[in-house]
C-alpha cells in the first residue's frame, strides 16, 4: 500500500528526460555522507523522508487477562487492543511461543482457544511488527496476564459459624456489608457492627495482626475453626474460619493484616 512517503519519493526520483540519469543516482563522495551510510541522492532522500514522515506503531491498550479463583479452568481468552495505526504484522505469544499468528494487520481483537484449559498464571504478549525511522525491523509489545488467586471471605454474621463451602461463600455475597477479597492483598478493613465477625482463609494463610479503630490489638482474640474442604473445579483447598465474638454489640472498624 503506497504511503505519502512513497508518493513524494517517487516524484522526486522522476526525470523529465528519459535520456538523462535520475537525480537519485548521483553519488555522494564526501566524508559526511559516508559516515551516515548515504551513497547517493536517493539514499539521502530515503533517510530524510523517513525521519520526517515516520510514525512508530504504539499500543495504547491490550486486554484479555483477568483474575480468577484457583481451580478455575479457562478454555478461551478474548483479546482486544488499540493501536495508532496498522503495523506490519500482528501476533500473540504465550511466553516465548506464538499462539496466534494468522491476524491481519487491521485486526483489533481475537479469541484464543488453548489445546488445554489454562489453570495457572499465564502471560500473553501482543507483538506488532514495525520498523524504526532508519528502516530497521523491530517489534512493539504489550502484555496481559491471567492470574489465579485464592479468595478470602469475611463479614459480620448472626447465628452459627460457617462450616461448609457454601456457607463460607455466602459470607461474600449476602447483604450490603458482604466482602470478598483476593488473597494477594494483605490488608482488610471492615466496619464491624454486631457481636460476631468471621473471616475464612486458606489454611496456608493466617491473621498476623488485627486492630480496632480505637487502637486495641485483638489478634489473639480470633479463634480458628477446623479445616473445611473448599473445591473449585478439580482443585480442593483447605480453608479455616477465624471468629471474633464479643458479649455486647460493637460498632468499630477492624483492620486485619494477613500473612
Amino acid at each position: 500500500m503506497a504511503t505519502k512517503f512513497d508518493s513524494i519519493l517517487g516524484r522526486l526520483r522522476e526525470s523529465d528526460d528519459a535520456s538523462t540519469s535520475n537525480a537519485h543516482d548521483v553519488n555522494y563522495t564526501g566524508s559526511t555522507a559516508s559516515e551516515h551510510g548515504v551513497k547517493n541522492v536517493g539514499a539521502a532522500l530515503d533517510k530524510l523522508l523517513n525521519k520526517v514522515y515516520y510514525s512508530a506503531v504504539s499500543i495504547s491498550s491490550f486486554t484479555g487477562g483477568g483474575t480468577y479463583e484457583v481451580g478455575t479452568a479457562i478454555s478461551g481468552v478474548s483479546f482486544s487492543w488499540v493501536l495508532n495505526k496498522n503495523p506490519l504484522s500482528i501476533a500473540i505469544k504465550q511466553g516465548s511461543s506464538v499462539v496466534v499468528d494468522d491476524l491481519t494487520v487491521d485486526s483489533r481483537s481475537c479469541t484464543y482457544t488453548p489445546a488445554t484449559a489454562i489453570k495457572s498464571n499465564t502471560t500473553f504478549t501482543l507483538a506488532c511488527g514495525d520498523v524504526t525511522d532508519a528502516g530497521v525491523a523491530t517489534s512493539r509489545t504489550a502484555s496481559t496476564t491471567l492470574s489465579f488467586l485464592y479468595k478470602v471471605f469475611f463479614n459480620t454474621i448472626t447465628g452459627s459459624t460457617p462450616s461448609t463451602q457454601s456457607e463460607i461463600q455466602a459470607m461474600g455475597v449476602g447483604g450490603d456489608t458482604a466482602k470478598t477479597h483476593w488473597s494477594n492483598s494483605k490488608t482488610i478493613t471492615h466496619a464491624f457492627k454486631g457481636k460476631k465477625f468471621c473471616i475464612a482463609l486458606p489454611s496456608s494463610m493466617k491473621i498476623s495482626k488485627a486492630v480496632t479503630s480505637n487502637n486495641e490489638t485483638i489478634t489473639s482474640k480470633f479463634v480458628a475453626g477446623s479445616e473445611i474442604d473448599y473445591t473449585i473445579g478439580s482443585t480442593t483447598t483447605k480453608y479455616k474460619v477465624h471468629t471474633f465474638e464479643v458479649a455486647a454489640e460493637m460498632d468499630v472498624t477492624l483492620t486485619i493484616t494477613l500473612a
